[in-house]
């Protein structure tokens, strides 16, 4: 999952880099205004945390239909149609990161007044 905002000035997408998978998480590791240079403009911005939206990330799901690719063709040969099986491999990674993006862009926060 890729978190994103929008420069205010230039409009191009910056992504911001942290391990947090949901808003409250975003807030405790960087607070409800995050400082955000575009990669674009290099204009330095504070953004609110509502203004963030996660982004599924395919490289997971497409690594993993790789891998079960070569698995179920290794296991085609040693256990036959059940090796096949390994395809839902990348379903279940997909689904997952479009569970956990529905998730932080469904939750916001209040935001305070000036």
């Amino acid at each position: 999952m890729k978190i994103i905002s929008t420069c205010k000035s230039c409009k191009s997408p910056t992504k911001l880099k942290t391990g947090a998978t949901n808003r409250p998480d975003l807030i405790k590791e960087q607070g409800e205004e995050i400082n955000i240079n575009c990669s674009n403009c290099g204009n330095n911005q504070k953004h609110h945390v509502n203004d963030f939206q996660a982004v599924a990330n395919p490289t997971f799901a497409i690594i993993a239909a790789i891998i079960s690719l070569i698995l179920s063709v290794v296991l085609w040969n040693s256990v036959g149609i059940i090796g096949t099986a390994s395809i839902i491999i990348p379903l279940l990674i997909w689904k997952q990161q479009m569970s956990t993006t529905a998730i932080f862009n469904n939750y916001r926060t209040r935001r305070k007044p000036n």
